[in-house]
Order: C-alpha cells, then sequence, then structure tokens
C-alpha cells in the first residue's frame, strides 16, 4: 500500500473527506490543501484524482510514499515550494495517462 499526499489548490470543504477515500484534509498557510493518507492501488488513486477533476480543483502536486521506503516521487508544479527532484515513474504525468487536469 502506498500513502498519498496531493496538494490541490485553495481550501476544500472537509464535507468531501468521505469521498476522497477518506484522505485526511488538512489547510496549508499558503492557502492550499493537503490530502494525505493510503490508498490500496494505482486503480483507486485515478478515482481520487478524477474526483478533484471533477470537482474542477486544480492540482498542484503528488507524492507517493512507499511505507517501508523513504524514497518518493513528486509529480507536479516545478516552481512549487515543496517540490523536491522528480524520479520517473509509472504515472511520469497527468496527461499521458489520460486524466482530466486543470492547469493556470
Amino acid at each position: 500500500m502506498m500513502n498519498y499526499q496531493i496538494r490541490i489548490k485553495g481550501h476544500l470543504d472537509p464535507f468531501w473527506q468521505d469521498w476522497l477515500a477518506g484522505l485526511q484534509i488538512a489547510y496549508e498557510p499558503d492557502g492550499t490543501t493537503l490530502l494525505t493518507g493510503p490508498l490500496p492501488d494505482q486503480a483507486a488513486l485515478f478515482g481520487v484524482l478524477l474526483k478533484i477533476s471533477r470537482l474542477g480543483l486544480i492540482l498542484l502536486s503528488l507524492e507517493a510514499h512507499k511505507a517501508a521506503e523513504t524514497q518518493e516521487y513528486r509529480i507536479g508544479d516545478a516552481n512549487h515550494p515543496d517540490t523536491t527532484s522528480s524520479k520517473p515513474t509509472e504515472l511520469n504525468n497527468l496527461e499521458e495517462n489520460n486524466l482530466p487536469c486543470k492547469h493556470e
């Protein structure tokens, strides 16, 4: 199982927590929302990303962490202050995987 951190623009109402696979919702001081928690597989991740898109939210970054490893993968805005160097994953970017996403 992988743990994910998904950063979106704006503050998301806690009402959506159950609908977003139970990911924890935390508000960041920079005006973003951080969704965190485990997801069982990539299908669950794609489901959450699709729901984010359908809500019209702007995806800023996505981090995946294996529980037993400290290796980190990031997808998102390279200019975001919390972004480090990216490493290749099966999800090179959202457009390559036909996931709709909004761009500013």
